[in-house]
């Protein structure tokens, strides 16, 4: 009898075994969508999907589609069309918009995700310029996987080492909805042959406004939230450090010739921001004191940081340039009209009794005042290069 029953379990596993392969035979799986204007047809949107599909010759086949609709479900309509396969988005890992769709509004695209529920809300978002489609036609040079696979563990890595914000659905649909915040996107460019983050897309509500360079992400990062393990390269003017340098670097003509700046990479950061606000002559005045900790791990002359009055004079420098960075950044992102650092949160928490509509918040934030101060900590010291 156990033989019998052991007989018929490993007859029913191998059936559905056969079962299911049989059906992803059947199905092109969907792991990266890219939306961009239709240019002939500017009421049209032009959809690209990357589609993995297996058969029993090779283990995979990647294939990408292009078709053009008025509606996202349209497009995915066609492309079925196109293909030999039942097109399936339950695998979908990358979802892509090309900038100039971005900037009309991402709503009726990301509602069609939300909507589709063999999708996740762990699927990443991202904006292409100039298209998405060029994105995910792009063989990359070092693309080994389909190229949703590619983008998603690109992102993916960049997220972990905490390059990035987080970008997925979920986390655009909690700021999209919070009147006091404005979501930021990874934006995916060709540089060189590569596939590159070249920046975030800095949005308005689900209006994509500029892209902000890669340099300054690290400053938005800290300003956002809770910094661990940060990784960041600075120059610092050189004139204010010749009191530490050798007779041999200040004199030796080849020191001379060298550039105006010192340049120092910096890893193991750890910033911790704390933001007040105040209301100064009936507009709100915001002050940002960032706290960091961190590591010199290379710099370009030499000195003894092993003596105190170095690294006093190092945190101090480095202090003023981060604040000079950070007060930047948050007066461009003031003028463009988009808050991705969430004082309008701060806003809303001080007036809990006033309700507030996102253009009210506009009207508000134009007007406001926000100074950034940094506290620098230098933990541990790295070479010389």
């Amino acid at each position: 009898m156990k033989l019998l029953m052991l007989f018929i379990l490993t007859l029913s596993l191998f059936i559905s075994g056969c079962v299911e392969q049989k059906s992803l035979e059947n199905l092109g799986l969907v792991t990266a969508i890219g939306y961009d204007k239709n240019k002939e047809e500017p009421e049209e949107v032009e959809g690209t999907i990357a589609v993995l599909q297996f058969s029993p010759e090779k283990q995979s086949l990647s294939n990408i589609f292009s078709a053009s609709s008025i509606t996202s479900k349209g497009v995915k309509r066609k492309i079925n069309y196109e293909t030999s396969k039942k097109i399936a988005s339950g695998q979908l890992r990358v979802a892509i918009y090309g900038d100039e769709i971005a900037s009309e509004g991402l709503s009726q695209y990301v509602d069609t995700l939300t909507r589709d529920a063999s999708i996740g809300n762990m699927v990443y978002l991202a904006v292409a310029s100039p298209t998405a489609k060029e994105i995910l036609n792009h063989q990359d040079l070092y693309q080994t996987d389909n190229i949703g696979t590619y983008l998603y563990n690109m992102i993916r890595q960049n997220i972990d080492r905490e390059l990035i914000p987080n970008p997925t659905l979920q986390e655009y649909l909690r700021t999209f909805y919070d009147i006091g915040k404005d979501p930021v996107l990874p934006l995916l460019t060709i540089e060189n042959g590569h596939i590159v983050i070249s920046g975030l897309a800095l949005f308005n509500d689900d209006h994509y406004l500029a892209p902000l360079p890669q340099d300054d992400i690290f400053y938005l990062r800290m300003l956002m939230d809770k910094y661990t393990r940060g990784l960041t390269e600075i120059d610092l003017p050189r004139e204010r450090f010749k009191a530490f340098f050798t007779e041999n670097q200040t004199e030796n003509p080849v020191y001379k010739e060298k550039k105006e700046d010192v340049h120092l990479t910096l890893d193991n950061i750890h910033a911790h921001e704390k933001i007040t606000m105040k209301e100064e002559a009936g507009r709100p005045a915001f002050s940002i004191h960032v706290k960091t900790n961190l590591r010199v791990l290379e710099v370009s002359e030499t000195m003894d940081l092993g003596n105190p009055a170095v690294v006093k004079k190092l945190e101090s420098e480095i202090s003023k340039k981060m604040e000079n960075k950070m007060n930047e950044l948050t007066a461009m992102l003031k003028e463009k009209n988009t808050d991705p650092i969430g004082f309008g949160n701060y806003y809303m928490a001080h007036h809990r009794n006033k309700p507030l509509t996102k253009q009210q918040w506009i009207d508000i934030y134009k007007n406001s005042k926000i100074n950034v101060t940094v506290e620098t900590s230098i933990q541990r010291t790295g070479v010389i290069d």
